[in-house]
Protein backbone atom coordinates (compact mmCIF):
# COMPACT_ATOMS: atom_id res chain seq x y z
CA UNK A 1 0.00 0.00 0.00
CA UNK A 2 1.46 3.37 -0.70
CA UNK A 3 1.74 6.35 1.40
CA UNK A 4 -1.26 7.84 0.41
CA UNK A 5 -3.70 5.34 -0.29
CA UNK A 6 -2.69 4.62 3.99
CA UNK A 7 -3.73 8.12 4.80
CA UNK A 8 -6.35 8.16 2.95
CA UNK A 9 -7.66 4.52 5.01
CA UNK A 10 -6.77 5.78 7.96
CA UNK A 11 -8.72 9.23 7.53
CA UNK A 12 -12.03 7.59 6.31
CA UNK A 13 -11.17 5.21 9.67
CA UNK A 14 -10.92 8.22 11.69
CA UNK A 15 -14.06 9.76 10.52
CA UNK A 16 -16.17 6.78 10.39
CA UNK A 17 -15.35 6.02 14.02
CA UNK A 18 -16.37 9.33 14.91
CA UNK A 19 -19.89 8.39 13.64
CA UNK A 20 -19.53 9.89 9.99
CA UNK A 21 -20.60 8.45 6.74
CA UNK A 22 -17.93 8.93 4.33
CA UNK A 23 -17.62 8.27 0.62
CA UNK A 24 -14.73 8.55 -1.03
CA UNK A 25 -13.13 10.49 -4.26
CA UNK A 26 -16.69 12.28 -6.03
CA UNK A 27 -17.06 14.39 -8.88
CA UNK A 28 -19.96 17.21 -8.33
CA UNK A 29 -21.31 19.77 -10.60
CA UNK A 30 -21.19 22.99 -8.63
CA UNK A 31 -24.01 26.12 -8.73
CA UNK A 32 -21.52 27.79 -11.36
CA UNK A 33 -21.85 24.69 -14.17
CA UNK A 34 -18.62 23.15 -13.28
CA UNK A 35 -17.46 19.88 -12.44
CA UNK A 36 -15.69 19.13 -9.48
CA UNK A 37 -13.66 16.09 -8.16
CA UNK A 38 -13.63 16.18 -4.04
CA UNK A 39 -11.86 13.70 -1.78
CA UNK A 40 -14.31 12.56 0.55
CA UNK A 41 -17.59 13.56 1.02
CA UNK A 42 -18.93 13.50 4.83
CA UNK A 43 -22.00 13.40 6.17
CA UNK A 44 -22.92 13.95 10.14
CA UNK A 45 -25.97 12.27 12.13
CA UNK A 46 -27.97 16.20 11.36
CA UNK A 47 -27.20 15.10 7.55
CA UNK A 48 -25.25 18.21 7.20
CA UNK A 49 -22.76 17.62 3.85
CA UNK A 50 -19.03 18.52 4.15
CA UNK A 51 -16.39 18.17 1.57
CA UNK A 52 -13.42 16.67 2.62
CA UNK A 53 -10.15 17.62 1.11
CA UNK A 54 -6.61 15.93 1.81
CA UNK A 55 -3.38 17.52 0.94
CA UNK A 56 -0.27 15.34 0.73
CA UNK A 57 2.63 17.72 0.13
CA UNK A 58 6.48 18.17 0.61
CA UNK A 59 6.65 21.64 1.69
CA UNK A 60 3.86 23.54 4.06
CA UNK A 61 0.57 24.39 2.91
CA UNK A 62 0.08 27.93 1.50
CA UNK A 63 -2.93 30.14 1.81
CA UNK A 64 -3.80 29.40 -2.34
CA UNK A 65 -4.74 26.12 -1.11
CA UNK A 66 -7.18 27.49 1.02
CA UNK A 67 -8.99 29.92 -1.46
CA UNK A 68 -9.10 27.15 -4.06
CA UNK A 69 -10.91 24.95 -1.16
CA UNK A 70 -13.25 27.16 0.11
CA UNK A 71 -14.29 28.36 -3.91
CA UNK A 72 -14.90 24.92 -4.17
CA UNK A 73 -17.04 24.12 -1.63
CA UNK A 74 -18.83 27.54 -2.12
CA UNK A 75 -19.99 26.70 -5.68
CA UNK A 76 -20.97 22.84 -4.43
CA UNK A 77 -22.90 24.00 -1.41
CA UNK A 78 -20.62 22.27 1.25
CA UNK A 79 -21.77 22.83 4.59
CA UNK A 80 -18.66 23.10 5.82
CA UNK A 81 -14.48 21.54 4.90
CA UNK A 82 -12.95 18.97 6.65
CA UNK A 83 -8.79 19.22 5.75
CA UNK A 84 -6.52 16.91 6.34
CA UNK A 85 -2.72 17.91 5.95
CA UNK A 86 0.86 16.71 5.68
CA UNK A 87 2.79 18.05 6.75
CA UNK A 88 1.56 21.38 8.41
CA UNK A 89 -0.26 24.82 6.98
CA UNK A 90 1.66 28.20 7.03
CA UNK A 91 0.70 30.72 9.29
CA UNK A 92 -1.50 33.02 6.72
CA UNK A 93 -3.17 29.41 5.48
CA UNK A 94 -4.31 28.54 8.84
CA UNK A 95 -5.38 31.79 9.77
CA UNK A 96 -7.37 31.97 6.82
CA UNK A 97 -8.72 28.51 6.95
CA UNK A 98 -9.94 29.60 11.09
CA UNK A 99 -12.04 32.34 8.89
CA UNK A 100 -14.14 30.15 6.90
CA UNK A 101 -14.28 27.72 9.52
CA UNK A 102 -12.82 24.83 8.12
CA UNK A 103 -11.81 22.07 10.66
CA UNK A 104 -8.28 21.08 10.16
CA UNK A 105 -6.66 17.94 10.84
CA UNK A 106 -2.98 17.10 10.78
CA UNK A 107 -2.97 13.22 8.82
CA UNK A 108 0.49 12.15 10.55
CA UNK A 109 -1.61 12.46 14.40
CA UNK A 110 -4.79 11.76 13.44
CA UNK A 111 -5.16 10.10 17.41
CA UNK A 112 -4.35 13.54 18.74
CA UNK A 113 -7.60 14.87 16.89
CA UNK A 114 -9.83 12.45 19.32
CA UNK A 115 -12.43 15.83 19.50
CA UNK A 116 -14.48 16.90 16.31
CA UNK A 117 -16.34 21.24 17.09
CA UNK A 118 -19.49 20.58 15.67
Amino acid sequence: MNTSNYYVSQIRNFLEIKGYDVENSLEIVGKSGASHIIDFMIVDSKDRKFMGKYIFSGAFIDEEFIFKIFGISFDIGADGVFLFVLPHLTVRASELSDFYEFKVFDVSNLNDNSRIKE
